[in-house]
């Protein structure tokens, strides 16, 4: 029995063979022209899953980080429709424009979570508010008194 999970790692008999029947291929979509060339890419021998890169994709038409923009959810759509034809995996990020219910209902089956840099800012920023509300608000500008 192997002591951590990686540790039978080069031993196992075929190995190699059960790694490739294993692994999931994803590759994102974050541009523009990404878009203009879904049908090819959704095409592509093993590839498992086309993820919409939403920020990204925003970006290269000059619309970071406005994804529920009209031009940006036009671009996310004609992915989803070419995605959903191919049969393969969509993935994407929760942003505007979209709830978690809403990518769900459109057929995403690869969904990103809340990242580790994103749960602990919004952790300090419920601290920081808490502390606010209990201090009377003394929590701004230095008006704690220091010790």
């Amino acid at each position: 029995m192997p002591v951590v999970r990686a540790s039978t790692f080069g031993l196992e008999p075929d190995y190699l063979a059960k790694a490739n029947e294993n692994i999931l291929t994803i590759c994102q979509i974050e541009s523009a022209t990404a878009v203009e060339n879904i049908e090819e890419i959704c095409a592509v021998e093993g590839l498992d899953c086309v993820f919409i890169g939403v920020n990204d994709l925003s970006g290269s038409i000059g619309k970071l980080e406005q994804s529920d923009c009209p031009e940006v959810r036009a671009l996310i759509e004609r992915a989803e429709k070419a995605i959903l034809r191919s049969g393969k995996i969509m993935g994407t990020i929760p942003s505007a424009g979209a709830s978690l219910q809403q990518l769900v209902d459109a057929g995403y089956r690869f969904i990103i979570g809340p990242h580790e840099v994103a749960l602990l800012r919004d952790a300090a920023r419920d601290a920081v508010s808490e502390f606010r509300k209990i201090s009377g608000g003394a929590a701004e500008m230095g008006q704690v008194r220091k010790y």
